[in-house]
């Protein structure tokens, strides 16, 4: 995550005192961006299907314009920051027989905000054991992130 300073594949502290980029977040959060009413499913096609957590889930694929139709009322816009073009992406949605919403994919290609050059995108949330308690526990060879110089 060359983005959150933290460029090897390793497992990094935040320091003392420094809050996480994902402190006060929730699931509900993002159950509601895709759960609302202005999620269109029928701008998406079927992708297919999978078994998580011992649930049977549809996947819903959309395409560029379904991803931009799908953020476009959103708080936030697309959650891959402020991209001014995107040339190619991929937008899949897990949503599953109990209607909880289990797995999201989400692959943009395009120029972001001041940039010349394309970049890529990805983005995969994975959400289970819900209104359940999870401990984790970071290994013993953690190292501490660097706080941007920015």
């Amino acid at each position: 995550m060359p983005l959150l300073n933290a460029p090897e594949n390793k497992w990094y502290e935040l320091p003392e005192g420094q809050s996480s980029p994902t402190s006060g977040f929730s699931s509900d959060q993002l159950l509601g961006s895709v759960q609302n009413d202005k999620l269109d499913l029928a701008s998406f096609s079927i992708a297919g299907a999978e078994k998580l957590d011992g649930k049977q889930c549809t996947i819903f694929k959309g395409d560029k314009a379904a991803i931009e139709k799908a953020f476009k009322d959103s708080q936030g816009g697309l959650p891959t920051g402020s991209f001014k073009e995107f040339t190619n992406a991929d937008l899949r949605l897990w949503v599953c027989e109990d209607g909880y919403f289990r797995k999201m994919t989400l692959e943009i290609e395009g120029i972001a905000e001041g940039e010349t050059e394309k970049a890529t995108v990805k983005i995969e949330f994975l959400l289970s054991n819900f209104d359940g308690d999870i401990t984790i526990k970071a290994p013993a060879d953690a190292v501490p992130l660097a706080t941007p110089t920015k």
